[in-house]
């Protein structure tokens, strides 16, 4: 997991019109980070025990409804990327496809949240 995160905030930091403003290893993390710094995009590791990832994503909007989460799966479109769609996750993206997609998902995500969107 640290590897993944790591690689995912060397990869953010990259890109000039990125801010990473955090980084999480638990779930309250995650949701404190939702609720104080209020990210326009946050990325959810799906491949976690049970459907812990899911509940972060319906916790994020709970918790922030500007915020567009975006799941990280193993697989393209598996059944745990339908789930993160159902409980609000704004796209997914897969964990072999980081490099080459997850930049655009990033954008198009802010793009959509409801603060650049006027609501």
């Amino acid at each position: 997991m640290e590897i993944l995160r790591d690689g995912l905030s060397a990869l953010i930091d990259s890109h000039p019109d990125m801010d990473l403003v955090g980084a999480s290893t638990t779930a309250d993390d995650a949701l404190r980070i939702a609720t104080d710094l209020l990210p326009l995009v946050i990325l959810v590791d799906l491949d976690l025990p049970s459907s812990e990832g899911i509940a972060i994503i319906r916790g994020i909007l709970a918790a922030n409804d500007a915020a567009c989460p975006i799941g990280l799966i193993t697989n393209e479109w598996d059944e745990v990327g339908r789930e993160a769609l159902q409980a609000g996750a704004w796209s997914c993206v897969a964990k072999d496809r980081l490099m080459s997609d997850l930049a655009a998902a990033i954008r198009r995500g802010c793009q959509m949240s409801p603060r650049n969107q006027g609501g």
